[in-house]
Formats: C-alpha cells, structure tokens, sequence
C-alpha cells in the first residue's frame, strides 16, 4: 500500500499458472483485484503421472515472484494405499526393499492427507515404486545399477535404521567403480536439505556430472549413523569406490563428519566442513593418517571462529587442511557457495 493506504499495482498484477516446462498456455491467468484470491485449476484432463505447477506473480512481462508446487495424479490412490499396508503387514521382514516399501507408504500416506511436505515428492512414481517392491520376493533387489536416478530409501545397518536419499549415477558398468560423496546437513534439516536446498541441490549437479553416487543420511545428534556402514551396505549393490568415499559436512554435520574421521580416518579420501567444527579428541590414528580436508566458513558465518579452529587443529596435527572464507558470506550460504570449489578439491584427489 502507498501513503495514502491506496493498493500499489493492483490492477497491473497478474497471476499465472502454468505447468512446468510446458509450451502450453498457461492452466490460469487472472488480474489480481482483491485478496484472498481464489482460483481453480483445469486439472480434469491432467494425465496420470506427476508434474510441477508454477505459481508466478507479474506485471506486465516483469516477475515480481515464483513459486513451484507438485502435483501427483494417480488413481484409486486411497484403496492402493490401503492394499499396500496390507501387504506389507503380513511379513516381519528387515530388509532394505520391505524397509524402504514402508517408509514410501508412510509418506504417501501424508501427501493424500493434504498436509505441506518440505520438498516436492514425485508421488506417482513412490507409489509404483512402493507397489513394485511389495510384489518382490525376499531375497531379490531392486535397488540395484539397473535402476538409476534419486531414491528416498530407509536402510538397516549392523547399527541401525537410517533414512537417506540416494542419487545413482547413469551409465555403471561392473568393471568400473565410481566414487561416493557422503553428505551431512545441519541442524534442523533432513535427508532432503542437501539435495534440494543449499543452492538448489548443487551438490547433486555436481555429482551428476562426474557420474559419482550422492548419498545424504537424516543425521541428528543423538543418531547413531556409522557412515563407512552406510557405504559398505550400498557397495554390496552398487560399483563405489570405497577408496574414494569423499564427505561434506555443514554446521552440525560438519561436527559429526569430524567425530566420524577422528574414530576412522583411513575411510575417507578427502572431507569438506562448512560452516562448522568439530574435534578430533580420540582419534587413535597416526596423523599421517588423517584425509585432507578443506574448511570453509562466510565472513558473516557465525560458526566461523570453529571453523578456524577446525583448521588449526588439524594443521597441528600434521594434517593436509587447506582454509578459505568466503566474503559477504553467512551461516547457509557458504554452503551453495563454496561447493563448486570443494568439487575441485575433490578432483585432484580423485584420480590419485
């Protein structure tokens, strides 16, 4: 509203609804004159399948803001929800296809109930996914190099149960092991927050384009998450390079990341911290054995004195730690920021 409390732009503001990376006219395009505005969408004809809607609001051919919203369509989603808890109740089993076929069906089951989910879930696919993994029989993968792409899976180890999310590279072959990075978000996120969040997903783009696994367990601090388990459960599956298990960490995650090379840092080729510390008290290594690290923290970050520490520590130690900040740079920045030069860290240690 101007000075004068009169709407600013009203009768210039448009909102459009369209489906993403369609040419296609727009689902909905109105002039905005009052608020709450209410529109309905022509969905009657959407195929099965799932798809992306974007929300934009302009004036003129100016976009002042967009958002981005799934949307699944599937059928009979209620009754197959039903026909898979079902199915899935009547085996105890404790495998990572009956493990994950739960978690899936938990989680479509918050999507039908119309409840916000912090990232956008491919429903559609989940659901065939879950049916999929219900008909196999024990003893049978379907996580395996055949199927490629991200999955949300929820894995037993010798110390547990972790949730995670998994991106499998394109093109594997048997004879060729390729390089996993380990990533551990920071307090208050999820499995989701480095695939989506934190640039965009930038740590995913750049583990497509080198072909590398991306793997990113839900950490918290009382979770008891043995990452080298993690990795040797998906080498039973999946060609990685266990000679090249790179991490990142950020802000509590880069503390756990330090805890777990303190108690074996002859796992990891090469660790990233941002925006974060952690000690290294207990590690009962010689120091050579200690991986390189890169640390990283903003100039405005205020983990930055940690981080510092961080580096001071290790160089004490006799460790390979190179140190950078990051001007005009705070706490979740550093992270989407200083990615691409982790990568190039990462690289010169890859092929060694």
């Amino acid at each position: 509203r101007g000075d004068d409390d009169e709407p600013l732009w009203v009768d210039e503001l448009q909102l459009r609804i369209a489906l993403a990376g369609s040419d296609a006219a727009p689902l909905v395009s109105t002039t905005i004159t009052e608020l709450p505005l209410t529109v309905e969408l022509p969905l009657a004809e959407l195929p099965i399948g799932d798809h992306w809607l974007t929300w934009r609001i302009q004036r003129d051919n100016e976009v002042l803001s967009e958002r981005e919203v799934g949307l699944s369509v599937v059928n009979d989603a209620e009754s197959r929800l039903e026909q898979l808890r079902e199915k899935l109740g009547e085996t105890d089993r404790d495998d990572l296809e009956h493990l994950t076929a739960q978690s899936l069906t938990r989680m479509l089951r918050v999507m039908t109930g119309r409840r916000a989910q912090e990232t956008v879930l491919p429903g559609a696919r989940l659901l065939t996914e879950a049916e999929n993994l219900a008909a196999l029989p024990q003893g049978h993968n379907y996580y395996d190099p055949s199927h490629t792409g991200e999955f949300w899976l929820r894995m037993p180890t010798d110390k547990g149960r972790v949730s995670l999310r998994l991106l499998v590279p394109e093109r594997l072959t048997a004879d060729r092991d390729v390089p996993i990075v380990v990533a551990l978000h920071g307090a208050g996120g999820s499995e989701n927050l480095f695939f989506d969040g934190y640039g965009d997903g930038e740590i995913a783009r750049q583990c497509k384009q080198r072909g590398w696994f991306l793997v990113a367990p839900r950490a918290s601090p009382l979770s008891n998450n043995d990452l080298g388990a993690i990795v040797d459960e998906l080498a039973k599956r999946y060609p990685i390079a266990k000679d090249r298990i790179f991490a990142v960490g950020h802000s509590m995650g880069a503390a756990m990341l330090t805890s777990a090379v303190a108690k074996d840092p002859t796992r990891f080729r090469a660790v990233a911290a941002l925006g974060g510390s952690g000690s290294l008290r207990g590690t009962r290594q010689p120091q050579t054995a200690l991986p390189p690290f890169f640390v990283a923290a903003g100039d405005r970050d205020f983990a930055r004195p940690g981080a510092k520490r961080l580096h001071q520590d290790l160089q004490r130690r006799g460790a390979d730690s190179t140190y950078r900040d990051y001007p005009d740079t705070e706490h979740l920045t550093i992270v989407q920021l200083a990615l691409p030069d982790v990568f190039t860290f990462f690289d010169t240690l890859a092929s060694r």
